[in-house]
Order: C-alpha cells, then structure tokens, then sequence
C-alpha cells in the first residue's frame, strides 16, 4: 500500500508531505485546493506523461516522491532483482522533472527507465475517475487479481519459481546443444581444410613461385624484347661486341707475335670471347622458349587463385607441412621449383643472378647448372 506521498516544486504546491494508515483515507477540500494534483502527482508516480508545465513557477525542478509498504515483497522482487535494483526493504520511487522536460526515474535510489518503472507500478495502485489506470481495464493484472481472489498467492509463487528454474534448464539445454552443433561444423570445416591441404600438395614458398610464374606471362613481351636486343648486341647485329673483338684478337695476334711476353693479353681476350659466345647461344635459346601464351603454363593461374580464395589453408601449410613431414626440397613433381639460381663457376656474370623459371633449363648447351635454391 502507498504509505506517504511527498510533493515538492509540483503544480501549486511548493512542498506537501502526506502519510496514510491502513484501511481507508478520505482527502476533502473545496475545488481549488489542490485534490486533484495529489492524483496527478501519483499518476506521475505511476509513469504517467511528464512535462515541464507540471514545474512549480519560479521553480527549477519538480519532484515526486513515494513509499509503498509490501505486506509480501515477492509482489516486486523478481523484477527488481532481475533490473539489478536493492529489494530487500519498502518500494520507493522518486521521479523528478527539470526545466528542459528532461524526467528521471529512481527505484530504490537507482536510476530506472521509465518502462520499467511502468511495469512496477501495474497492480500498485488502482486510480479511478477519467478512465485512467483502472485495474479491470488491463488485462495484464486479471490473473493476479484472481489469484487473490482465490488466496493463491503462495502458490502462485511457487510456480513462479518453478517456471524460473525450468526456463534456465531450458536455455542452458538449447545452449549446449547450439555448441553442439557449432562444433559439429567447426569439425566439418576442418575436415574440408584438412581436406584441401592434402589434395594440393603444397610446397613451402609455393605462392611465391606462382607469383614468379605470372610475373613471367605478364612480361613475356619484355622479356623477348630484352633477350632479343641483347642477343643482336652481343652476336647478330652489324658491328656486334663478337664482331669487334674479333678485330681486338687480331691486334693482339700480331701484339703477341711481335713480343711474347705479351701473349697472356690475348689469353684473357680468348677467354671473354668464349664467355660472349655461351652468354650470345643462351640467350639465343633462352628467346625461343618465352611464351605470353597462358596455355603453356596451364596451371599457373588456376593455382593463384586457389590460393588466393583459400587464404586459411595458405597461411596454414606450413605448420602442416611440418607436422606431416612433408617439408621437401626441389621441383614440385608437377610444376617445377619456379624459382632458381644459376650457376656457371666461371665468375660472376648475369647468369650467375636468381632467375625466376618454370623449372626448365634456361640456358640449355651453355654450361650453365640450374638447381633448386
């Protein structure tokens, strides 16, 4: 039951503190006393529409403020519990409306959202007149009103509590098994990785090696431009490097022929010649094997993206490459290493550099020895 009403700043009424007693209380007064504004102030309490007009004149702030006795504190104690709200004394409210129409809601000295205190406040206090939180009208309060009609207030709790406890073992059930079944596809989503990493067989570094592939068939032009230019600069072309240093030879020839202790100039000129000439047939050969044609290499594309649509079993090959001991070195059986060095043992020449390939001799009848890195 409501046990005392006290208004402050609300209407007419610059402060008013009004207790009731069990059984009933009559409030009289003549018209313009100020009757009906105790009702709108419980209305207030009850979580009726708030405004700033409701402001005393000259006033900053309104407040309401109410005390309910709770013969049996189970009335309100699941929703304050479950609103993490203090419910172990009387029910107190307090709503205050400032100068900005800003209204706050306190239950128990915690701030509340007004639906809660809207739901709170159902069966609370019945209102009659103007048709406003009358009791029969809402349907939401009609069991509770027949079970004290019916003295089932006991028993209505203890199936309240029985109803709680069977909704937690039900959403803890529904719970396990949603983890059930999420683990049951985290399974077949492995399964399916699992799955993929045996069946592409991949080697560590092996998206590098594809990128090399199709950096090749991106460049192929260049590529044949820049072998082709160098092998008619070194060999083909009219006033070639070969070309004038076979003029060089004959001059040192005739150098040596005169003083022989000269003769080791023309044995280093002999020796870059024969470097030219493999360097002039390795490039020569190196040009008729440049393809741009993507069908030449009919792997290469289908791989990268493979890779690139699978980005979890590309960051995940090689901690299962180690596991399953497959860790090799050297040319995939189907595609070559892609990725090798050149090495002649004769100096350092452009040979002798990385040359990205598709595990094919580069520089076939030149003495040069492509092998995995």
């Amino acid at each position: 039951m409501l046990s005392e009403l006290i208004v402050h700043n609300f209407a007419i009424i610059r402060h008013l503190e009004v207790s009731f007693e069990q059984g009933l209380n009559i409030v009289t007064g003549e018209t313009g006393a100020g009757k009906s504004i105790l009702v709108g102030a419980v209305n207030l309490i009850l979580g009726s529409r708030a405004s700033q007009e409701m402001i005393r004149t000259g006033a900053d702030e309104a407040s309401v403020e109410a005390f309910f006795s709770l013969p049996d504190r189970r009335f309100a104690a699941g929703k304050l519990e479950e609103w993490g709200i203090d419910s172990t004394g009387d029910l107190i409210i307090r709503r205050t409306i400032a100068r900005g129409g800003k209204s706050r809601v306190f239950i128990n000295g915690r701030m509340a959202a007004l639906q809660q205190l809207q739901q709170l406040a159902r069966g609370l206090i019945s209102v009659s007149g103007q048709h406003e939180h009358q009791m029969l009208l809402n349907a939401d309060v009609h069991l509770g009103l027949l079970d004290t009609f019916g003295r089932l207030e006991l028993e209505r709790a203890d199936v309240g509590e029985a109803y709680s406890r069977w909704a937690q073992t039900l959403d803890s059930l529904r719970k396990v098994r949603k983890l059930k079944q999420e683990r049951a596809s985290q399974l077949d989503w492995m399964r399916f990785q699992l799955n993929e990493l045996e069946t592409a067989r991949l080697q560590p570094d092996e998206d590098v090696c594809l990128q090399q592939e199709i950096n090749i068939l991106k460049h192929a032009a260049i590529l044949m431009d820049s072998a082709t230019n160098a092998y008619q600069t070194l060999y083909a072309a009219r006033g070639s490097v070969l070309e004038k240093l076979a003029d060089v030879e004959k001059n040192l020839q005739s150098l040596s022929g005169i003083d022989p202790a000269q003769e080791h100039f023309w044995q280093h000129l002999e020796q870059g010649r024969i470097h030219l000439e493999e360097l002039a047939h390795g490039l020569q050969q190196y040009t008729q094997h440049i393809s741009s044609d993507p069908r030449d290499f009919p792997w290469s594309k289908n791989a990268w993206h493979s890779f690139n649509a699978s980005g979890k079993i590309r960051r995940q090959r090689r901690s299962h490459a180690a596991t399953a001991g497959r860790t090799t070195r050297g040319a995939h059986p189907r595609r070559g290493c892609g990725f090798h060095r050149g090495q002649t043992g004769k100096g350092t020449g452009p040979a002798s550099r990385p040359i990205p390939c598709s595990g094919q001799q580069l520089f076939p009848g030149t003495g040069t020895k492509l092998h995995c890195a």
